[in-house]
């Protein structure tokens, strides 16, 4: 095991999961087995075959399934399993603001920590929620979406401060959106917006694309020279 490794190097938390380390060996490896059988001069195809072989007995396990279950779509998607299906897989993508992800689905409206405020026409999508409140006496205001770094929340168009440790009411906190608005009426706009990191991202993988049409383009000139 190398978990004394990822103890003494907390670094490496960072890379979430380790087995990515996997994918260059085991290119590299499968490169080196394959040149080795092609360099031999005699009785390359059998040996790679008996290889293929050796490999997928080997492995035969992993290509059964763990557990089979005895359900239909409606039982999948309805009940304990559908609230299940809801959070799974949001330890991934949980911001380092939330100590635990929630036990339950995002309610469709914000909550109103104190004061008094009524929301209408209220949108809520993957990186943004957009809609109008009335407030009828200063409130707090807390959003059902995660905070993460860039995240900007604008009151009739203009960016105002948010917090994401206000966890009243909340067993653990969740680092969910939070701001306050006096009384009267505003659209709000909330949206994940770009960091100088994600942007530089975006710019290398558009430049990865336009380096690589270009190398295919140049590759067939030669061609049909």
């Amino acid at each position: 095991k190398s978990s004394f490794i990822w103890a003494k190097l907390p670094f490496l938390w960072y890379l979430q999961f380790p087995w990515r380390f996997l994918a260059v060996s085991i290119f590299l490896l499968c490169l080196a087995a394959g040149i080795a059988i092609y360099l031999i001069p005699k009785g390359k195809y059998i040996l790679g075959g008996l290889v293929l072989l050796a490999v997928v007995i080997l492995n035969i396990g992993f290509y059964v399934p763990k557990d089979w279950l005895t359900i239909n779509d409606s039982e999948k998607f309805s009940g304990v399993s559908w609230q299940k299906q809801l959070t799974i897989s949001i330890f991934d993508y949980l911001p380092i603001y939330a100590k635990l992800p929630p036990i339950s689905a995002a309610p469709d409206l914000p909550e109103v920590l104190d004061g008094t405020a009524e929301f209408s026409d209220y949108r809520k999508g993957s990186d943004f929620q957009t809609g109008s409140v009335e407030v009828l006496a200063d409130a707090t205001l807390r959003l059902p979406l995660f905070d993460f770094p860039g995240m900007q929340v604008k009151v009739n168009g203009v960016v105002i401060n948010h917090g994401h440790n206000d966890c009243r009411n909340e067993e653990f906190c969740l680092g969910l959106v939070s701001f306050k608005l006096p009384e009267g009426k505003y659209y709000i706009e909330t949206r994940l917006t770009d960091t100088p990191v994600r942007k530089i991202g975006n710019y290398l993988s558009l430049t990865g694309i336009v380096v690589v049409f270009w190398l295919i383009i140049k590759k067939n000139e030669k061609t049909i020279k």
